[in-house]
């Protein structure tokens, strides 16, 4: 029996049999080649022709996105089951491709966009930008989380709230269908104004905008506990808006800039707040000069002070830095700053890196003009808000104390010059020490943590060179000890002896408060319950805090351990503790000398029995704590503050803590 096959040869087909094929296999090889050798040997086409344009079919839409959103709208539920056979299709404006859109991907038709929910993640390798897909929604749920439309696969039952479920992985093939890319869609230019209901899940273009001033120069979110924040985008010619980004961004923790430009995003909100979100760090063209450098003069600025917090007057302001952060006497997140008019303390969300001497402007639009303690300050400027200017000069004024205490706030924030003072008090700085000219009297604050606490100063009259501040009264800080002529050079500690470990959670900002506690090197863990330490800020105070109330976890224990602290001499541990909502004995102070950093369960915990505030105190009053740490001696130590307690709604909730000030100094 013969078989017959059809072959082709260079597009000839030719009938054969297995006979045929197995005696004229040489035959035809060398016809092949033969064939083969006569188009090489001839003339080559080296112009190649370009591929065709991929062309991918895919079901045609009999509805757009907008009648599917006002369907739902009216709906009257709050979800909606599609059970007629609708088919809408999109281009894709956003994807997980940057981490700042989670198990979501975002479409646009010419009449509006919409969440798809699909439980699945690396969606961006299916769904790239501007690839256009078809959507069959027979079968598939509609909801709204928080004034959003969202696509999803049925409902979930959350703890007794409905919730609405994603597409799963292994569905989407049925439901979501991919078809050509590179469809070009571009984003709608806008203000910040015009943004309404209609363009929520659009791409939208801003021009002419930046980060407010409190915001720029800061990262876009908190990487390293994976937290969202939002950062404000202002107009210049007026309106703000959030722009909100994940903690598992991919530029979560890169700085925002500081320029002025063009921003791209979707569009979004959250109840009645209207937010942006970026794909990736290329949607923000900040490359121009910030709007609102209207140079404003020092005085001007505290004259717009109404005795509340106020908002600054939109501008700049320039000066020279007068205060010494690498001395630790003002802290790295404050600066005073002194120009021709005048001078006023200034309180950025970071730290800054300013030096003595430096001269910076400042742009204080959107910033807050308030007093900590009766001293004036312009609060909540980002770091992207200072521009150095290079080195400039400021020479202290010459005033006897009189003229202090007499024209005080023409004073305040300036470097000035005391002479034919005497100091007592002491007998080192950081034990406070009182100036007197013959004049008056005025007090001078040097803060534990300074690197010339320790140092001691002249008994004789001699010359001081400070800075007027204020913390309830009229003071003068010091930039170092050398502002006093004749002053030892110190070698740091804190009055009595050497300091070995400070902590005044000054280096929070106001993106921490009631955020959990994170610090480097230290320990926040819960062993019992969900409930971490926070961070916490009143009045420019800056604190750790736990409290229950209300958090619905029936049973709480809950650590925050500090770092390792060498005790290289016979020492004392000090902190503060204060009640919160009501009384409750729940926290404990406890030294570990084996713990490895992270497993608190495992170590060895000595209680210390210091004193805390306990029930009977009034709450928010700071309690001195003091344990002696002299049996420690030659030994690494970390230091255990554990709370426990419960704050389930259905039974007597227990109160918490507040947790300021610890520092182990040297006998």
């Amino acid at each position: 029996m013969s078989l017959t096959y059809r072959v082709q040869v260079f597009g000839f087909q030719v009938k054969t049999n297995t006979t045929f094929m197995i005696h004229s296999f040489v035959r035809i090889s060398t016809l092949m080649l033969a064939l083969a050798s006569l188009l090489v040997s001839g003339c080559v086409d080296r112009d190649f022709d370009t591929p065709p344009a991929e062309v991918i079919n895919i079901p045609e839409a009999n509805t757009d996105i907008s009648e599917l959103k006002a369907m739902y709208a009216t709906g009257g539920e709050d979800f909606l089951e599609i059970t007629d056979d609708l088919v809408i299709r999109g281009v894709v404006i956003a994807n997980d491709r940057s981490g700042n859109f989670f198990k979501t991907i975002v479409i646009q038709d010419e009449t509006a966009g919409i969440e798809l929910k699909i439980n699945s993640t690396g969606l961006f390798g299916d769904y790239p930008l501007d690839r256009e897909i078809a959507v069959k929604l027979q079968g598939l749920t509609l909801g709204d989380y928080n004034g959003v439309i969202q696509v999803g696969n049925g409902t979930y039952d959350d703890d007794g709230d409905e919730r609405l479920s994603q597409i799963e992985e292994v569905l989407v093939p049925q439901f979501i269908f991919k078809g050509n890319r590179d469809q070009g869609l571009q984003p709608q230019l806008v203000s910040i104004a015009d943004l309404g209901p209609d363009d929520i899940s659009t791409l939208v273009q801003l021009e002419d905008v930046q980060f407010s001033a409190a915001d720029a120069g800061e990262t876009y979110a908190d990487a390293a506990n994976l937290f969202s924040i939002n950062r404000i985008i202002e107009s210049c010619d007026g309106g703000s808006i959030i722009l909100r980004s994940s903690g598992y961004a991919d530029f979560a923790n890169n700085l925002t800039p500081t320029g002025n430009g063009t921003l791209t995003a979707v569009y979004s909100v959250f109840r009645d707040d209207q937010q942006l979100f970026i794909r990736d760090e290329s949607d923000i063209e900040f490359d121009g000069a910030r709007c609102g450098a209207n140079p404003l003069a020092i005085a001007d600025v505290r004259a717009a002070f109404n005795g509340t917090a106020t908002q600054a007057p939109s501008g700049t302001i320039r000066g020279v830095v007068i205060s010494d952060r690498t001395t630790d006497n003002v802290t790295s997140r404050n600066l005073f700053l002194e120009g021709n008019t005048g001078g006023i303390a200034v309180r950025f969300m970071t730290d800054h890196s300013f030096s003595l001497g430096e001269e910076i402007e400042l742009n204080i639009s959107g910033t807050e003009l308030s007093e900590f303690n009766g001293l004036l300050q312009v609060n909540n400027v980002g770091l992207g808000a200072a521009i150095s200017l290079g080195t400039g000069n400021i020479i202290p004024e010459v005033v006897t104390v009189d003229d202090l205490l007499s024209n005080f706030d023409d004073y305040e924030s300036e470097l000035v010059t005391i002479q034919n003072a005497t100091l007592t008090g002491g007998p080192t700085f950081g034990d406070g020490i009182t100036v007197n000219d013959g004049t008056g009297s005025i007090q001078i604050f040097t803060r534990f943590s300074a690197s010339f606490s320790g140092a001691t100063f002249p008994s004789t009259p001699t010359t001081v060179t400070a800075i007027v501040s204020e913390f309830n009264s009229p003071q003068l800080i010091l930039r170092d000890a050398d502002d006093v002529d004749g002053a030892s050079s110190g070698g740091g500690g804190t009055g009595g002896g050497d300091e070995l470990f400070f902590e005044d959670f000054q280096s929070f900002n106001a993106a921490d408060n009631n955020e959990p506690f994170a610090l480097p090197g230290w320990t926040n863990t819960s062993l019992e319950g969900n409930l971490p330490w926070i961070s916490r800020e009143f009045s420019n105070d800056f604190y750790a805090q736990i409290n229950p109330y209300q958090s619905g976890e029936d049973e709480v224990e809950s650590w925050l351990v500090t770092p390792a602290i060498a005790i290289t001499s016979p020492a004392t541990l000090t902190f503060n503790t204060a009640n919160v909502f009501w009384d409750h004995d729940g926290l404990e102070v406890l030294i570990s000398t084996d713990y490895d950093g992270s497993n608190v369960a495992a170590a060895t915990w000595t209680n210390t029995n210091a004193t805390v505030s306990t029930n009977g105190d009034a709450n928010y009053v700071d309690v001195l704590g003091t344990v002696d740490l002299t049996p420690y001696n030659g030994q690494t130590i970390y230091v255990g503050f554990k709370y426990t307690g419960n704050g389930d709604e259905d039974e007597d909730e227990d109160g918490g803590y507040q947790l300021d000030d610890i520092k182990v100094e040297a006998n």
